[in-house]
């Protein structure tokens, strides 16, 4: 089975057998990867990950928390750290996160590995999901140190979120025909994503309704479609995936739970056919200061003090944009700000991996995703223009945000 050589490279010794398809014996009775087999994958990647702790050195001064109720603003700013491609940052906050809630803050790296690092770092992804399957061995390597090395890697990773950016062009697509395709016997899902003339977000959104949106949601899929995933793991073996592919999905579905693991099929497909090698693209970013200390890019949509913060700038700085709320409406300005925050810092990679088709999903996915607000395409770079020149005057309003919280 033919994958680029960066992707040989990153995984090392591993490469050869992770690489290559499953036996039938390595399956169960439904056409799965095993437990078993997962399991025997679990063990060759924590011997291989042992041997690359060894080398590794943690800060003189590693990042202490105290306060439990921090914790989501710790790992946000871990997370953007990761993205921005700023390891010290990254290390300083998974340490300062693991004494408040370790059990949080390896789910959240096992996310940010799937979501974020992806094909930039395919050995980040199997070492952070894999070390989730045995407390005792985390325990024996130093669980602190462990943490902070993950962190480490994938900051040190070009990242890819492709695997992330196949969810969001089909849940933020209100053109698709989701509650009709979600009443498709699976034949015809098949079908549907073999045809590789439809276009990739009809694919995707065909293996999403196979794999049971009941239970693996997005905003806008049908809520009862409660099919089986076993079906749509079967069909990865079916059409060749590698044990490595599989065995990320397996463990992105139960260790996360997350609608990642469908992606699977795709990136993994798109991976095989580079035949031109991969890149790294670097960015120029903006800075990215602090406010305290983590980044200010920590204080999101996804953080309470960072909707305040985010509401505060709305009601001080507002008028700016109201060229683009007046478009969109009254109900979506929350969510048109949200998204353009993350956008235009957030989810800014320093740097990426780009391979076949990568370049297009994260074009398409920027336009998706703010254009589900209601806003234009042809007004998107001026509203991403002007909220990016806007970000100093959003970085006051944390702090202040942020002050009046120490004040209580």
């Amino acid at each position: 089975m033919k994958y680029p050589n960066y992707v040989v490279n990153d995984l090392g010794g591993l490469a050869k057998y992770l690489l290559d398809a499953p036996t039938d014996d390595e399956l169960d009775a439904r056409g799965c990867l095993s437990k078993e087999t997962c399991k025997q994958i679990d063990a060759l990647i924590l011997a291989d990950l042992q041997d690359r702790l060894q080398g590794y050195q943690m800060p003189k001064k590693p990042g202490r928390g105290t306060d439990p109720n921090n914790r989501w603003r710790t790992v946000s700013s871990m997370q953007k750290s990761i993205r921005f491609g700023n390891s010290d940052e990254a290390v300083f906050a998974a340490s300062a996160a693991f004494d408040m809630d370790k059990t949080y803050l390896l789910r959240r790296l096992q996310v940010t590995a799937v979501e974020d690092v992806g094909a930039g770092s395919p050995y980040a992804m199997l070492a952070t999901l894999a070390v989730g399957s045995s407390h005792s061995w985390r325990t024996v390597v130093d669980e602190r140190r462990l943490m902070c090395f993950l962190a480490d890697m994938q900051a040190n990773a070009p990242k890819d979120r492709s695997l992330c950016n196949f969810l969001i062009i089909v849940d933020f697509d209100h053109s698709l025909d989701k509650q009709v395709m979600a009443k498709m016997p699976n034949l015809t899902l098949t079908s549907i994503i073999e045809d590789v003339t439809n276009p990739i977000e009809r694919r995707m959104c065909a293996a999403w309704i196979m794999a049971g949106t009941k239970r693996y949601q997005g905003e806008t899929m049908p809520p009862d479609n409660d099919r089986s995933a076993s079906h749509l793991f079967s069909y990865m073996v079916e059409k060749g995936l590698s044990r490595m592919a599989l065995y990320l999905a397996a463990k992105t579905a139960s260790r996360i739970g997350e609608a990642m693991w469908i992606s699977f099929l795709f990136w993994d497909e798109w991976l095989r056919k580079t035949s031109k090698g991969m890149m790294i693209v670097s960015e120029q970013m903006p800075e990215m200061p602090k406010v305290g200390k983590l980044l200010g890019a920590a204080y999101d949509m996804h953080t309470r003090e960072g909707r305040i913060a985010i509401g505060k700038f709305k009601k001080e700085h507002g008028q700016e944009l109201k060229p683009f709320f007046d478009i969109v409406g009254p109900k979506q300005i929350d969510r048109l700000l949200h998204l353009g925050v993350f956008c235009c810092e957030g989810g800014l990679l320093a740097s990426r991996i780009t391979f076949r088709g990568s370049e297009a999903l994260q074009k398409q996915t920027l336009i998706t995703e703010i254009g589900s607000t209601g806003l234009p395409v042809q007004e998107h770079k001026a509203f991403m223009s002007k909220l990016t020149e806007m970000l100093p005057k959003l970085n006051a309003c944390r702090e202040k945000v942020l002050w009046a919280k120490a004040l209580h």
